[in-house]
């Protein structure tokens, strides 16, 4: 990822996979888990790439994904 600034001194990130801008949105992930399987993440802030769909998460959003990972896997233990 790469960081630009605009003429109103606001941040674009470009993708370094295909060089467009990465738009930020709030929606369902859908993780897999080698143990559990797919598992969901409703209404989580990211930032995908316009043109190849790249995703980019903020650690507060990793953690939110991390928590429900290991919810996912206690089940299972």
């Amino acid at each position: 990822m790469l960081t630009y600034w605009n003429n109103r001194n606001k941040a674009i990130m470009k993708c370094l996979e295909c060089g467009s801008d990465y738009i930020k949105k709030v929606g369902t992930i859908v993780e897999k888990d080698n143990l559990v399987g797919k598992y969901k993440v409703p209404n989580v802030e990211y930032y995908e790439c316009k043109k190849c769909h790249d995703r980019l998460y903020s650690i507060d959003t990793c953690k939110v994904l991390d928590k429900e990972r290991l919810k996912q896997r206690e089940k299972y233990e």
